[in-house]
């Protein structure tokens, strides 16, 4: 770079220029280190602030499905409940079909028995026909005492209308 003598003057003007682009580099360097130091903390915290958000999405994903666990218990429960009410809502439909029809089987048999003393022989076979259809229900309960006391006295009734 100095290849005369007299280039030599020159020497401490470019020494100075070059002092000057020195300092200035090490500005640039030393900013470039500050931003990447500052860009590294930056990406530390943004990469905290992500595995924070997942835990929390984590904990939250964990909350909604124990919820979704407990209400998929309580409708069981509730399913559970609805059946056995069913259940009962049946036996409480046909125990009250039974009772109906038991308490028009004891209307009729004291029909027929009056139509009998009385000698009203073609009421009375009406009568003795829908008797024997309302008796064939209770067939399944021929054990229970009222029953089989109903039963016979349609069985005495039917018996005294065949020997008048």
């Amino acid at each position: 770079y100095f290849p005369t003598e007299l280039s030599l003057s020159t020497v401490e003007t470019t020494a100075e220029k070059l002092e000057e682009r020195m300092t200035q580099l090490d500005g640039e360097i030393l900013d470039a280190v500050e931003a990447q130091s500052s860009t590294g903390t930056a990406v530390k915290k943004d990469l905290e602030q992500a595995n924070q958000a997942v835990l929390t999405l984590t904990e939250k994903l964990e909350g909604i499905r124990t919820k979704s666990e407990e209400t998929e218990s309580m409708v069981r429960e509730i399913c559970s409940d609805i059946q056995t009410l069913d259940n009962a809502k049946r036996n409480l439909t046909s125990t009250i079909t039974a009772l109906r029809r038991l308490h028009m089987l004891e209307t009729a048999v004291e029909q027929l028995s009056i139509l009998t003393t009385e000698r009203a022989y073609k009421e009375a076979a009406n009568l003795l026909e829908a008797v024997t259809q309302l008796a064939s229900n209770f067939d399944s309960y021929k054990a229970i005492p009222k029953i089989c006391e109903l039963l016979a006295s349609v069985r005495a009734l039917r018996s005294e209308l065949q020997a008048q």
